[in-house]
């Protein structure tokens, strides 16, 4: 049985079609840089964020994914640079992508500013069909004992405007790409180039006094080849001292999410999702967790932790 799913897991990797972009449950609100470049260096801190998510963890071949992102600020606040690295594992197929990003900002209001921003770098597609084998323990064909792989230049590009309250952003993480014939293209052909359209929005509510915040947030994914798929999630903190927090994600799974920050520069997050789609019945849910560490200079006013971080008048 497992073998069986093995290969439905890898029939798209059979001619590296639907590229994916990696999903998480808990980054959509911290560390929103990785898929909306915009977003880069918002926090105004120097700060680099490692993530990992086990998916579907009892089905074999199931999708793993390690990311890392670094960015601050630049050209005294009113810019963002920074890059970020993931590599994503499904069934047989591997993607390994490196970004560079840029964030420039305008003031909106006394405290809101507006961000455009965009990312450019590469995405590394292959896929190992040397390990799969019947149950004779043969390879299935000899021409996949060969590892096929490509390098995919890539641009994308996102807007991204806040307060110290609130965020609305929207962005198109790959919107153009260069073929490996050298060809520029903006084409969605599901082969070189899959752009998907990503709105993100949130805000944070005091509750009674400053000792409890919430922050209500969504993530709305498009593709034209899949349904609309949408995240509704909230944080709940105590005193800044730690945050539990609860999400649904639309025909797919519920889960909840844990953040602890030790000291003044590190936090740690654990999510959990419990799958509701009909894989259920084969596979368990998903585990996340990430560890964020911001550079804080001795001078620097800490911020809060339930605020979006301000930025200096212009």
């Amino acid at each position: 049985m497992k073998l069986i799913y093995t290969i439905l897991l890898t029939l798209v990797p059979l001619a590296l079609l639907a590229q994916q972009d990696p999903m998480f449950s808990k980054f959509h609100y911290d560390n929103s840089a990785f898929f909306n470049p915009a977003s880069t260096g918002r926090s105004n801190l120097w700060t680099a964020t490692l993530m990992h998510r086990a998916q579907w963890v009892s089905l074999e071949g199931a999708p793993r994914t390690t990311a890392f992102t670094f960015d601050g600020p630049i050209q005294s606040e009113r810019a963002g640079l920074g890059f970020s690295f993931f590599y994503d594992q499904i069934g047989f197929e591997r993607n390994t992508g490196l970004y560079a990003n840029y964030a420039y900002r305008f003031p909106t209001g006394d405290n809101s500013w507006l961000s455009m921003g965009i990312r450019a770098g590469a995405n590394y597609v292959g896929a190992d069909f040397s390990k799969i084998t019947t149950p004779e323990g043969t390879l299935i064909d000899p021409l996949y004992a060969a590892e096929p792989s490509t390098l995919i230049p890539k641009v994308g590009f996102g807007v991204f405007w806040n307060t110290e309250r609130a965020y609305l952003g929207v962005s198109v993480p790959a919107f153009a790409a260069i073929s490996p014939d050298d060809n520029f293209t903006f084409e969605d052909d599901g082969i070189y180039l899959s752009k998907h359209y990503y709105l993100t929005g949130g805000y944070v509510f005091d509750l009674g006094s400053s000792d409890f915040q919430v922050k209500p947030f969504t993530f709305i994914r498009y593709h034209k080849s899949a349904p609309l798929q949408v995240d509704l999630a909230a944080q709940f903190w105590f005193r800044e001292l730690f945050s539990v927090g609860a999400m649904w994600r639309m025909d797919d799974a519920i889960g909840a999410m844990l953040e602890v920050p030790i000291g003044q520069s590190l936090s740690v997050s654990y999510a959990y999702d419990y799958t509701t789609s009909q894989i259920r019945k084969y596979a368990q849910g998903a585990h996340e967790i990430i560890l964020s560490y911001a550079i804080i200079p001795k001078s620097t006013a800490i911020p809060s932790i339930n605020r979006l971080p301000g930025m200096r008048r212009f």
